[in-house]
């Protein structure tokens, strides 16, 4: 949305400079007009014999012509200035944009690897708490260490979990940033 105001911003700076430029510029304007009487009424002075209604055609050319330097050129130049502003603050915001970009495309390369390992970690996890549980029926260990490994394995899964939203999150924020999140949820 701020990239889109500001190339906005960015036509009408555009607009503006040019408009200003052709300010103190003559101008040559063709026109034409074309009429209809339609006053049938015999009564009138306007009517044509025999109550036939009367045609006009009127053309010709405008010639405008500025008087005086006026405020045309700085209005010119202060409009340059704008669009110049403008192009500066686009330019600026593309790169900001590209900057993060490539710092949450770095983020989703470093969160996809996490949920990677907190997988492997919990798989782990859920192994070592399934053999002290058994164990357990061996009667070689206790229940206080079985009760301790399937609650690594709850951290190690919520640690999973936590790495996954925070992954998911960081391709939204992607996503966002790039533009592509609002096309694809612009169909809905």
């Amino acid at each position: 949305p701020a990239l889109a105001a500001l190339r906005a911003d960015l036509e009408r700076a555009r607009s503006r400079a040019a408009l200003t430029r052709d300010a103190d510029q003559p101008r040559i304007d063709l026109f034409a007009r074309a009429s209809v009487g339609t006053l049938w009424d015999e009564s009138t002075d306007f009517s044509l014999s025999g109550g036939r209604p009367a045609y006009g055609v009127l053309g010709g050319i405008e010639l405008e012509l500025p008087l005086g330097s006026g405020r045309a050129p700085s209005d010119a130049a202060a409009a340059q200035v704008e669009l110049e502003a403008a192009e500066a603050r686009y330019r600026a915001e593309l790169q900001a944009l590209a900057a993060r970009a490539q710092t949450l495309s770095g983020d989703l390369e470093a969160a996809r690897e996490q949920v990677t390992l907190s997988t492997q970690t919990a798989s782990s996890a859920r192994e070592l708490a399934e053999a002290e549980r058994q164990r357990l029926l061996l009667g070689t260990t206790t229940a206080q260490n079985v009760v301790s490994a399937e609650q690594t394995a709850r951290e190690a899964e919520l640690r999973r979990l936590q790495a996954l939203v925070a992954q998911l999150t960081t391709r939204f924020q992607l996503e966002h940033a790039t533009g592509t999140l609002l096309s694809r949820f612009a169909t809905l």
